[in-house]
């Protein structure tokens, strides 16, 4: 697929984004257009679509989603509040949301990154990094946990302590 940029802002629109979502990648913009959040990412965002289709590698379409739209698209709308910036799957599965500054070269970054990431997953090699990653953070969590048992029961011996003198 070539690289096209679509504005949700009608019906019309709203029936392009959903078949072109049901068999592409896309990065989508879910904005609101009296918030001054939006209003400020409105430029670099313009800017973000004219470096994307200058590139002739990406096969993933962009979008901006009018939040008077959400309820007629198909696809994941996992928002909680505007500008929200997500990489969505083929069937419009959330598959990243940014959460960076709102910067140019922090969109290009992040959308390069998810690029490589297919690239990867296509060769085989993603896979394994992701199911060795999921074990580091799950033992993070872990230490997190038995860090916090440990303050507990050093709390319950200092006020047991205190207790005890307070008796006394």
């Amino acid at each position: 697929m070539y690289m096209k940029i679509l504005d949700v802002n009608d019906m019309k629109t709203v029936n392009e984004f959903n078949n072109l979502i049901k068999t592409n990648d896309c990065m989508v913009l879910y904005y609101m257009t009296n918030c001054m959040f939006c209003i400020a990412l409105e430029p670099i965002w313009e800017q973000f679509e004219k470096e994307m289709k200058n590139n002739k590698e990406n096969r993933v379409f962009i979008a901006k989603v009018n939040s008077n739209y959400l309820q007629n698209i198909n696809s994941d709308k996992d928002i909680l509040g505007f500008p929200t910036i997500l990489y969505l799957e083929k069937g419009g599965r959330k598959k990243r949301e940014f959460n960076k500054k709102r910067e140019l070269n922090e969109l290009i970054n992040f959308f390069n990154e998810i690029r490589e990431n297919n690239n990867l997953q296509n060769g085989g090699r993603k896979i394994s990094k992701r199911k060795s990653l999921k074990g580091k953070s799950l033992k993070r969590k872990s230490l997190k946990r038995k860090s916090l048992k440990k303050r507990k029961s050093l709390k319950r011996r200092k006020s047991l302590k205190r207790n005890t003198k307070n008796k006394k």
